[in-house]
């Protein structure tokens, strides 16, 4: 009987304890719903920025400039940064 080759295993992920998560810096109900409502902006932000980016990897020149000035035409005011 042929011996089998010994598979690797990935290693196990190690644990995250929820101390070490992201933590609002204010821990009242106000400053936690504007914790979490700033992230969850940020990161549709980041994901519309995203896809955007590999639209344009995909077009043409010429098509790159009508997605510019159509991007310019609908995006929204730029919000203040604190």
């Amino acid at each position: 009987m042929a011996k089998r080759k010994a598979t690797a295993t990935p290693p196990a992920p190690a644990k995250r304890l929820v101390r070490m998560g992201d933590v609002a810096p204010d821990l009242s109900s106000e400053g936690v719903e504007g914790f979490v409502t700033a992230n969850a902006t940020d990161a549709a932000g980041e994901s519309l920025v995203s896809a955007v980016r590999d639209v344009l990897k995909q077009a043409r020149p010429d098509e790159q400039a009508m997605i510019a000035d159509w991007l310019a035409r609908y995006s929204p005011a730029p919000r203040p940064t604190t």
